[in-house]
């Protein structure tokens, strides 16, 4: 499993309209700027699929919301959540 959802955010930087598992981390990473399908859920895929084929403005919206994500993501607040959990950890 992804820890953070990495690849996530890399698409919606570039503007890819997603479609996630909802698996932990990629909800949380994605808020509303992706579509959601259960992992084992070979139904929900394809359906999504078929909304992104179809739907333009869906799209449209997607890719916009993704990159408005993804520019709230940064290395220096990554490295500093990580740093204070380490923190927090060495304190117990």
């Amino acid at each position: 499993m992804e820890g953070f959802g990495l690849p996530a955010v890399e698409a919606m930087a570039l503007g890819c309209p997603l479609i996630a598992s909802t698996a932990p981390c990629l909800p949380e990473v994605c808020g509303d700027a992706a579509l959601y399908a259960g992992p084992a859920d070979a139904g929900s895929w394809i359906s999504a699929v078929r909304r992104l084929c179809n739907e333009d403005s869906l799209r449209r919206h997607l890719a916009e919301k993704g990159r408005a994500r993804a520019a709230t993501f940064s290395w220096r607040r990554i490295a500093e959540a990580y740093l204070l959990l380490i923190a927090d950890i060495d304190l117990c």
